[in-house]
């Protein structure tokens, strides 16, 4: 769902969290959780211009087990 960027992350379209939600089958606000969550951690930056998905520091991030895990 996105184009590679040089630096191995990847660009994607901008997505709102109800459109996400809806293609996930979860609510916005769990959606809203996960993504602010994922911004925290360094895995993505998202905007109304765009996502872009660091895919190392996410794969990294899923090898450690730490699954879906939301820091609080």
């Amino acid at each position: 769902m996105g184009a590679p960027d040089g630096n191995g992350s990847i660009q994607m379209a901008a997505l709102t969290h109800e459109l996400l939600s809806q293609y996930v089958g979860t609510s916005r606000e769990i959606i809203t959780l996960h993504m602010n969550d994922f911004r925290k951690r360094g895995l993505l930056h998202y905007s109304r211009k765009g996502i872009t998905l660091h895919r190392d520091a996410f794969q990294t991030w899923l090898r450690k087990g730490d699954g879906l895990a939301v820091s609080g």
